[in-house]
């Protein structure tokens, strides 16, 4: 008598195992040759990557968006499905094949590749260029004072997002003491530093002496 054994295997998907698309090592792409074009835009708008090689008449079974800057896949498209890995309520895919962003945000600034059916190389790559408002300087500290002056400094902002810095907007809180104790006001404006600009006594890239 002969005896057949069947058996099934699960595995969840919550094992340690589980696939993550982007935990995959992605192959490495050299665009130093590549052509290039740099987008602009303002944040909070809207705005469509093209896709470097491909219209809405391109023959496109396959076609992968991705990000060279955060070295990760954005969205996979095949003929029967699409999926968005990254902010999905932002990004969306184009009739013609690029990739909206609405609105694009500071963080988004990067280059980016379209994989067209399967190809190891792209045919461009797209550089997103996001104009937001500075990063914050660094907090003003006192470097030396007298009886009568303070020297403040403080650090330029990490980021500017391409956007000139044209000035400093300088606020000073002036105590006043009175028989139930100190009191402050706030006044609407002290000055505005431009950095490297001898206008100011004692303005050295980001120093201004107050007297």
């Amino acid at each position: 008598m002969r005896t057949i054994i069947y058996w099934l295997l699960l595995i969840p998907t919550s094992l340690p195992f589980a696939i993550n698309h982007n935990d995959i090592p992605r192959r490495v792409f050299d665009v130093t040759a590549t052509p290039t074009e740099q987008i602009f835009v303002k944040a909070y708008h809207n705005q469509s990557l093209p896709c470097p090689g491909a219209n809405e008449q391109s023959l496109v079974y396959a076609l992968e968006w991705f990000s060279l800057s955060q070295n990760k896949v954005i969205l996979d498209y095949s003929k029967s499905s699409l999926t968005v890995y990254t902010e999905q309520h932002r990004i969306s895919l184009a009739k013609d094949y690029g990739m909206t962003i609405h609105p694009v945000l500071a963080s988004d600034t990067g280059d980016y590749i379209c994989l067209i059916n399967n190809r190891l190389q792209p045919d461009g790559v797209v550089q997103l260029r996001v104009l937001d408002v500075p990063d914050p300087p660094g907090r003003p500290l006192i470097v030396s004072f007298t009886s009568r002056t303070a020297d403040l400094s403080w650090a330029s902002p990490q980021n500017n997002h391409y956007s000139a810095i044209k000035y400093y907007i300088i606020h000073s809180r002036l105590a006043v003491l009175a028989e139930e104790g100190i009191s402050a006001s706030l006044d609407d404006l002290s000055a505005r530093i431009r950095r490297n600009t001898l206008g100011c006594a004692g303005l050295v890239d980001n120093h201004i002496s107050l007297n």
